[in-house]
Formats: C-alpha cells, sequence, structure tokens
C-alpha cells in the first residue's frame, strides 16, 4: 500500500513539474527549474527558428 502511495506521489509530482512550464511567466520554468534557480536561455538564431 505505501509504495503505491508513493508511486502516485511521484507520478503527481512529476506530471506538475512538466505542467508548470505551461502556465509560468515569462520564464517558463518548470519546478526542477525553479528548484535548481535555473533559467534557458535561447540565442536569437534558436528564437527566428521557433518562430517558423
Amino acid at each position: 500500500m505505501c509504495r503505491h502511495l508513493a508511486h502516485l506521489g511521484l507520478w503527481f509530482f512529476g506530471a506538475l513539474n512538466h505542467l508548470w512550464y505551461l502556465w509560468d511567466n515569462p520564464l517558463q520554468q518548470c519546478l526542477h527549474d525553479k528548484l535548481a534557480d535555473t533559467v534557458v536561455v535561447q540565442r536569437e538564431a534558436q528564437r527566428e527558428a521557433a518562430d517558423y
């Protein structure tokens, strides 16, 4: 029983971690980015390619 609750908790945290990106503005960080205090910085050429 305890193992099933642990799996459920880990699944919930993993899903929340990746969904957090959708509503975190303007940095669009996942929870693991916030915990590590990191930010992804795109270069200009990458931004232009992503716009297409």
